[in-house]
């Protein structure tokens, strides 16, 4: 059964860190990684609507959007992943993420899910944000834009 959602389908991954532990999710239309907190597994899945919503947010995409995308994921079903692909990314987003726990940081897990997804990705000549961005019709903002975000979040 496939994904009713604008982002596809999911993939997942549990990540223990020093700080804790972490859930690491990806969007399969747009390779969009999103991190949430992996303490209690079974409210992962409203953990996640609420970040892909704020993520989804700060990139400008329209409310009504961001409304249906949330209701489209809603239902959630898990099972293997059917991509070797796509797990490689979410491979690659793991090895990135447990870097970026291991600093002390200010970051939230919004800003982290916000700086992995300028993360390129050569295979399909983008990066998560914009083929985000294109998929929901807004304009991507600038490369800098998390950084400035970050900044303002930290001081």
């Amino acid at each position: 059964m496939r994904s009713t959602s604008t982002l596809g389908d999911w993939y997942a991954t549990l990540l223990r860190t020093r700080r804790g532990h972490f859930v690491l999710a990806m969007a399969r239309e747009t390779l969009l990684p999103v991190v949430v907190t992996g303490r209690d597994l079974r409210t992962f899945p409203c953990r996640l609507l609420d970040q892909v919503s704020a993520m989804l947010e700060s990139y400008g995409v329209p409310a009504g959007a961001v409304a249906r995308e949330r209701e489209a994921m809603r239902d959630v079903i898990c099972a293997r992943t059917d991509d070797r692909s796509n797990v490689g990314v979410l491979t690659e987003f793991q090895r990135l993420l447990t870097y970026g726990l291991s600093e002390p940081s200010e970051l939230s897990l919004l800003d982290l899910s916000l700086r992995l997804a300028w993360t390129p990705i050569v295979a399909r000549k983008t990066f998560p944000v914009a083929a985000t961005c294109k998929l929901f019709g807004v304009e991507a903002p600038r490369r800098d834009w998390w950084q400035q975000r970050a900044e303002i979040v930290v001081n």
